[in-house]
């Protein structure tokens, strides 16, 4: 009996110590420890987060550093935040810095764009902001760069990188949940019967001439209000109150910043393109951004001879990045080979 309990214990043993060693190894891949991170199973750790101020030639503006223990000297993230009033501090933000830098041991810069966030803005002036804050940090910290952006600010930055010489891109660029024009995003808000989340409505009047001060700073709160994930329409009618939500909800969506965003906006036509990779990943649910919006661009950076990814996936939500890792195995597994294409470091990335 003692002999059977024996071996019993030696094949359990066995059993946990393949396990442990089954994990720590996958543990190690890039792809593998992102995609917990992200998802929440594992917190990221091992890293620093401070707030500073990225001392400028022009101005000085307030900017989030993720340092991971492990750094790797000379190479870095540079993020551009979304169209959203908690701007370099959005919490989803916030979450993708610290996975990014705890998985790839690049230094995570998240500097504030303050053209992103006030009324009147205009796409020149926020390109070249970006354009600029991209090209001191450059100066500042020499290195191998990356770059992230969602949404509108993942097309955002293409556009901001079009105003600066090629020979300054960023190696690689991961776009999560972007699009190709913003004429064809406006027209597909306002077809009949497309249902959009109340978030875009908002965002189009707080940049409007047809609301005045005291609305657009009623509309600012509902904003301020708004959390990650499909918006609260109740919420945001309690602050808004019946007549104000109900005539933001019926306007169309009419951004002129969005509708001059196109393939000239993108890459200049005639000028040299950079050598530059491009990661996009877009949800099949978006609900901010189609997804068919992600793939047009994808397909028009290889239309143009450029080095494109597309990652198309029910496992991300636009306004979400936890997913279920039970959800779909062959998904996760496709997922896997295109974040260890992104992650891999060669000489020059």
């Amino acid at each position: 009996m003692k002999k059977k309990l024996l071996i019993v214990g030696i094949c359990i043993s066995v059993i946990i110590f393949a396990l442990a060693t089954g994990s720590y190894l996958l543990y190690q891949k890039p792809s593998i420890r992102f995609l917990l991170f992200v998802s929440e199973i594992i917190k990221p750790a091992g890293f620093e987060k401070k707030e500073t101020v990225l001392k400028l030639k022009n101005f000085d503006t307030p900017m989030m550093i993720f340092t991971p223990v492990n750094n790797k000297p000379g190479k870095y993230y540079f993020f551009l935040h979304g169209f959203t009033p908690e701007a370099y501090r959005h919490p989803t933000l916030i979450k993708m810095a610290a996975a990014i830098s705890c998985t790839t041991g690049r230094t995570v810069f998240v500097p504030f764009i303050k053209g992103i966030t006030k009324q009147g803005w205009t796409l020149a002036e926020v390109a070249e902001e970006v354009g600029n804050i991209y090209l001191d940090l450059r100066k500042q910290h020499p290195g191998k760069y990356n770059a992230f952006g969602a949404c509108v600010a993942g097309t955002g930055l293409l556009v901001a990188f079009n105003t600066i010489q090629v020979s300054d891109y960023p190696h690689k660029l991961l776009l999560y949940g972007p699009f190709y024009t913003g004429k064809g995003l406006v027209d597909y808000y306002n077809k009949a019967g497309v249902v959009i989340d109340y978030i875009v409505k908002l965002a189009n009047a707080i940049n409007s001439d047809a609301y005045t001060d005291e609305q657009k700073n009623l509309v600012g709160k509902a904003i301020l209000a708004s959390k990650p994930g499909t918006t609260d329409r109740e919420m945001m009618r309690a602050i808004l109150g019946d007549a104000l939500y109900e005539r933001i909800d019926r306007t169309p969506v009419d951004n002129r910043e969005f509708m001059s965003i196109d393939e000239g906006s993108i890459f200049t036509k005639g000028k040299k393109l950079p050598d530059s990779k491009f990661y996009i990943i877009h949800s099949s649910t978006d609900d901010i951004i189609p997804y068919s919006f992600g793939l047009s661009l994808h397909k028009f950076l290889l239309s143009c001879g450029l080095k494109s990814r597309f990652a198309g996936t029910e496992l991300f939500g636009h306004s979400r990045s936890e997913f279920s890792i039970s959800d779909s195995y062959k998904e996760i597994m496709n997922l896997i080979d295109f974040l260890d294409d992104l992650f891999e470091e060669k000489d020059g990335s």
